[in-house]
């Protein structure tokens, strides 16, 4: 979330409501925009789940912020000033990095109020991605809370990290496209049947993903046991710089481990699996990880990772519970 909220907003500037579906356009526009904010703030301002479910949400609705009136299909990239996405009950919102503090994020969001109802928009999660003092303002504007911390943590890939050890009758391969989908959805909804997002996953989701041009099977570790079952996982993901004098990021994506396979020190060992894979390929390994999870932070931070940003979710204050 990213922009002051002052009114001063250009005069040519068209705010476009809009819901699923999006014509391809936009969705170009959409991906473009999320791309320049993030080089500008080095973080992503919209999630993977937001970004892969735009082509066939159908709980998905916002505002656009064009230079120009135009029809969303006939748009072009450089078009999009800024935008506000609620997707599954979750609003991200940002704007183009040369059209800030302009009054583009609250017209965006006062756009959006008049067009849907309070009721409706007291249900969101609204996230803050990176280090932007002015989400507090949209807090305190619309009444909402911050009710979760969400930490990227960094560390250099040159880094001497230790070698994997496996539990007796444990078995560490990559995963196998076509066969491995059903499995792992059966193992991500355990291990995670808590979290609020990765846990809900489902195979369009899944697809969605493999079908990304940073997905490879290679860096996607999976263990099983003695029966043949998975019982842990490490996802990592691998993004292609847009310049040569950008660092090679890799990304600890998701670990995750059964419920009944606990305390056999998987977690770990699929973790160090997966940054020595990324530790051949990449510049810096990151990851994200809820501020809570003590014991996770804890681990870490033993392999050498440090807070880089953080990221805040805000609840509406007739939902927050803090």
């Amino acid at each position: 979330m990213a922009d002051d909220l002052s009114t001063d907003v250009p005069p040519a500037t068209h705010f476009v409501v809009f819901s699923a579906p999006l014509p391809a356009a936009a969705l170009s526009a959409i991906r473009a925009l999320a791309s320049q904010s993030q080089r500008a703030d080095g973080s992503p301002p919209f999630s993977d789940q937001t970004l892969l479910s735009l082509p066939a949400h159908q709980s998905l609705y916002g505002v656009l912020a064009l230079a120009r009136d135009t029809d969303l299909a006939d748009m072009q990239d450089e078009d999009l000033l800024g935008a506000v996405v609620v997707a599954d009950s979750v609003l991200e919102l940002t704007t183009h990095p040369a059209h800030r503090d302009q009054g583009i994020a609250s017209t965006l969001l006062e756009t959006l109020r008049g067009a849907f109802s309070d009721d409706e928009l007291k249900t969101v999660d609204a996230w803050r991605h990176g280090s932007d003092s002015k989400a507090d303002k949209f807090a305190i504007t619309y009444d909402f809370r911050p009710v979760r911390e969400l930490w990227k943590m960094s560390v250099t890939a040159d880094r001497s990290f230790p070698a994997p050890e496996l539990a007796d009758g444990i078995r560490l391969r990559t995963f196998q496209p076509g066969a491995d989908e059903q499995p792992w959805l059966e193992l991500n909804a355990a291990a995670f049947a808590d979290h609020p997002e990765q846990g809900k996953l489902t195979l369009e989701d899944l697809n969605a993903r493999q079908a990304e041009d940073w997905f490879d099977a290679d860096g996607f570790f999976l263990a099983e046991n003695a029966s043949g079952d998975l019982v842990a996982f490490h996802w990592t993901k691998i993004v292609t710089p847009s310049s040569p004098e950008e660092p090679r990021v890799g990304e600890v994506y998701v670990v995750g481990v059964s419920p009944q396979a606990q305390g056999q020190g998987l977690g770990l060992a699929l973790t160090l699996a997966g940054l020595e894979y990324l530790a051949q390929k990449v510049d810096v390994i990151e990851l994200y990880v809820d501020a809570d999870n003590i014991p996770a932070v804890g681990l870490y931070r033993k392999l050498g990772f440090e807070r880089a940003t953080v990221d805040v979710m805000y609840q509406h204050s007739s939902r927050a519970k803090n």
